[in-house]
């Protein structure tokens, strides 16, 4: 369906970003590693989303083809002031670094939590901090404009 819909439209696969969560990534293993194999290979770029707060194992981070890992809200939320929170984020990010993927961070909403995530070398951010979610036609006149720069 990726390739035929890539094929169909003219898009680059590079230019593509498919964000599967945990429990996705959990069934039917195998078949699960396969289908991801291809799509990796078409330059289909795959992302864990909500890491941390399903079925967690490290040992699927060498087994499945991701390259970014997403931070959960849940452990954003908080992160400028529960310590417990500050202390997962950065081990997520500094295993992710070290497994050579890119993190990002879900639903930063403050400065605060933006400059923590900087400092702790996060490399994207999402949140309603930049723009609350829009309808298509008003997501595209807003990136025709340029990225909101914060």
């Amino acid at each position: 369906v990726v390739r035929k819909v890539l094929s169909e439209i003219g898009l680059d696969p590079h230019r593509l970003e498919l964000e599967l969560t945990e429990s996705i990534l959990m069934q039917k293993e195998k078949k699960t590693i396969a289908v991801l194999n291809e799509v990796n290979a078409m330059g289909v770029w795959l992302s864990i989303d909500d890491f941390g707060t399903g079925y967690s194992s490290l040992g699927y981070l060498k087994r499945f083809p991701i390259s970014t890992l997403k931070i959960d809200q849940s452990f954003v939320r908080d992160i400028t002031s529960n310590e417990e929170d500050k202390a997962i984020v950065t081990a997520i990010i500094t295993l992710a670094h070290s497994l050579e993927l890119k993190v990002i961070a879900e639903a930063v909403e403050t400065r605060e939590q933006l400059d923590l995530l900087r400092s702790l070398d996060c490399d994207e951010v999402q949140g309603y901090l930049f723009c609350r979610p829009l309808p298509a036609r008003e997501a595209e006149a807003m990136l025709a404009k340029g990225f909101i720069q914060i």
